[in-house]
């Protein structure tokens, strides 16, 4: 099977599937396109594992879509120490779990679905301190009477009976807010992995005992919040700190940590745009943090408001962990303005931050095409006057 799966890896899999149906061979060849799908599909975004185990089996195509990266698996087992006995009480394909079995002393994963499972046992096979065990992780904790485990990492699924989406910690399967009581009688310490669209001070308040939350993202979205509970953690909800982790493209990552307590008491300087001056855009996974004044702070920048989050710099700072742009233009948000700027730029990618309207809607109103060298930056600035800047792109 992996010899004709090997000879197949270019073509469709669609036409894989209608030209061997019901065809007889040696292997199934439902199971043989399924992993020549896969590998299209989740090559790039599980190159590592994947090239450890090149017969690694995927049980569905549902369960690579659900897997985390074979990058932020890595970021996820940098958490915890090496000799360490773990548990992945939500296992899946089991990406996690299985990078973390390169540092634990063990690992057992849980696993409630049969077909899931078995795949897990056949990719984990190399591992000899890995251990799969197929039950609902609800009733393993009910019934687990072993020694306890140093760390037990949990990713509830953030999709409902009906492929619905969900985000909120409660509505999740398992809901762990409900399970901290049987986790902790059996673990030392929890890390969650949760939806990115939580919100982190919330998510605080929901894990008693939080110890430190990170918001993880690349240079185009925000991956997923990670919290890191233990039983006896004391941190109040506003002293927890918080690290925005910023995965770039070509392999470096930044980190930002800061607490609300300190970003709310952070020094930050106020300025309207200039020319000449550069247009600072925090990443994805520190918008989504909220750490603008920490950020400005560190920087050197100022910022255009407090609600519009882009900061203003004199020069370029070094690794700054977002977008970079030059300001060439300044065009008041006013009806003669906007009748001229589809004449003198017709292409533009066009974002807004505090505007009071949609990119899109924006977009629309000025008759501007997307594309092109420039980009529009349209913004609320100090004395609450809507302003367009034409910035180009350095980073």
């Amino acid at each position: 099977m992996w010899t004709w799966i090997e000879n197949n890896l270019a073509e469709n899999p669609d036409r894989l599937r209608l030209k061997y149906h019901g065809a007889a061979a040696d292997f199934n060849y439902a199971t043989a396109i399924l992993q020549i799908e896969c590998r299209q599909r989740f090559g790039k975004k599980l190159s590592e594992t994947l090239s450890r185990n090149p017969h690694f089996l995927f049980p569905a195509a549902l369960s690579g879509e659900q897997s985390t990266s074979d990058r932020i698996a890595r970021w996820h087992a940098s958490m915890i120490p090496t000799g360490c006995r773990v548990v992945d009480l939500t296992a899946g394909l089991g990406i996690d779990a299985m990078h973390m079995a390169r540092k634990a002393a063990s690992v057992t994963a849980i696993e409630r679905d049969p077909g899931i499972a078995d795949a897990l046992r056949v990719n984990s096979a190399s591992l000899d301190n890995f251990t799969v065990v197929n039950a609902d992780c609800t009733d393993f904790l009910a019934n687990y009477d072993g020694p306890a485990f140093d760390i037990a990492f949990i990713d509830p699924a953030r999709r409902g009976k009906h492929g619905q989406r969900l985000f909120a910690l409660s509505d999740c399967a398992p809901d762990v807010t409900a399970l901290l009581p049987a986790i902790f009688r059996i673990a030392r310490r929890l890390i969650v992995k949760a939806s990115p669209m939580l919100d982190p001070a919330q998510t605080i308040s929901l894990l008693p005992g939080c110890t430190a939350l990170y918001i993880i993202g690349t240079s185009t979205e925000c991956k997923e919040i990670v919290a890191d509970v233990a039983p006896d953690g004391a941190f109040a909800d506003a002293a927890c700190p918080i690290t925005a982790v910023n995965l770039a493209a070509d392999g470096s990552q930044t980190e930002i940590t800061f607490t609300r307590q300190s970003e709310a008491s952070a020094e930050v300087n106020f300025s309207n745009p200039a020319l000449g001056q550069y247009v600072l855009e925090p990443a994805p996974a520190l918008m989504k943090a909220g750490c603008f004044h920490t950020l400005a702070a560190m920087t050197g920048a100022s910022e255009i408001s407090a609600n519009t989050h882009v900061l203003l710099s004199a020069g370029i700072p070094a690794d700054f962990p977002g977008t970079v742009s030059e300001i060439i233009e300044i065009i008041p948000y006013r009806s003669r303005e906007i009748k001229n700027i589809a004449r003198r730029y017709p292409r533009l990618e066009i974002a807004t931050r505090n505007f009071g309207m949609s990119a899109e809607t924006l977009r629309r109103q000025l008759h501007v095409g997307a594309g092109g060298p420039l980009r529009m930056l349209a913004v609320t600035d100090r004395s609450a006057s809507r302003i367009m800047l034409i910035v180009r792109p350095i980073s």
